[in-house]
């Protein structure tokens, strides 16, 4: 029964993922937490995640601009390293509350839209710190990804590996 429902929310939030351009991991990330726990939900996530993403980077892979993934993966690789350990290191059920809170946090920037950057050099070093470190912790770097950012970003997210 635990498969029907994981494999019936991925199926949702594909579709929600596909259409807004985000959200996947927001709405699987309380249905695995229920399924498999706190501790196990964030690496199912993350690997759930790669390789939804291996597959968006194969059928844009002529778009990818290079250079802003590697701005981006300077700044996400080593943070959400660091958002990893943190993970392995705080209690069951400081896990959950933080899942919970940050959940809360992302919907709430998403909708107040206060969290907008320029394209830029800049952008892809920030946002990638902050989807790296959420990602480490929370198996979601969020909504805020996709807030007044175009193709390099969303590219660029896409292609980082946790």
């Amino acid at each position: 029964m635990i498969y029907a429902v994981l494999i019936l929310s991925s199926f949702i939030a594909v579709f929600v993922s596909g259409a807004a351009g985000f959200g996947g991991a927001l709405l699987l990330l309380p249905m695995v937490t229920a399924c498999v726990g706190a501790e196990l939900a964030v690496p199912v996530l993350t690997i759930v995640q790669l390789i939804g993403n291996f597959s968006r980077m194969a059928f844009g892979i002529k778009q990818i601009n290079w250079k802003s993934v590697g701005l981006f993966c300077a700044t996400a690789l080593p943070l959400a390293a660091l958002g990893a350990f943190g993970f392995s290191m705080l209690p069951k059920d400081m896990v959950t509350r933080c899942i919970g809170g940050v959940l809360i946090i992302l919907v709430l920037i998403k909708v107040i839209k206060k969290l907008e950057f320029k394209n830029g050099k800049r952008a892809m070093l920030i946002g990638g710190a902050a989807t790296g470190l959420l990602s480490g912790l929370a198996g979601s770097g969020g909504p805020y990804r996709s807030g007044g950012i175009s193709d390099p970003w969303i590219a660029a997210c896409c292609l980082y590996c946790k």
